[in-house]
């Protein structure tokens, strides 16, 4: 199990040469911590940058049990506050009571809680990096992007990758203190 989350995730760009999908884009996000673990996932528009960051982001909480229990404190904490989910994490069909205008009712946080611990959920990216984003940092972890600027008039700025931190105050730090494991940060 690796507890530290500081890293460094790049994004690499190249097009598809497969028969069925000659020409399509494809993005692979590359975390330098785990190993040069890769997700890749193909087409266009912003769905694809949070599709991987949602794999990323799922695969890191689902792998480190302290801070699957940091995610179930957090999250409860923010529906609590919210009074709703965070848009891009979904839970198994017919999990929750629905009101004459479809919105979520939720009423049963313990219910919520044993469905984070037992890993029914899974990330959406699909939706946005920026909801992705949003779910990271409920948990803790802040995600910030890194450009290089244009050096002519007329170029846009390139996009290099991300760098992944703890914040500073987080429920994570204490479950890794009280557990007595040591964070590299």
């Amino acid at each position: 199990m690796n507890t530290d989350i500081q890293t460094y995730l790049e994004f690499q760009y190249s097009t598809s040469r497969g028969a069925e999908t000659y020409g399509y884009p494809i993005m692979r996000l590359i975390d330098s911590h785990y190993q040069g673990k890769a997700y890749k996932s193909m087409g266009g528009g912003y769905d694809v940058h949070g599709t991987n960051l949602g794999h990323w982001l799922q695969d890191i909480i689902k792998e480190n049990d302290l801070l699957l229990q940091a995610f179930a404190i957090d999250l409860l904490k923010y529906i609590k506050k919210e009074n709703e989910i965070p848009y891009g994490l979904n839970f198994p069909r017919d999990f929750f009571k629905r009101d004459e205008r479809n919105r979520i009712i939720i009423t049963n946080y313990a219910k919520i809680k044993r469905a984070i611990l037992e890993k029914t959920w899974t990330l959406d990216g699909a939706c946005g990096e920026s909801c992705m984003k949003d779910i990271a940092r409920i948990v803790g972890i802040e995600i910030k992007d890194q450009y290089q600027r244009a050096k002519r008039k007329g170029q846009t700025d390139k996009y290099l990758g991300s760098n992944v931190y703890l914040t500073p105050k987080n429920t994570y730090r204490k479950l890794c203190e009280k557990a007595g494991v040591k964070l590299h940060v």
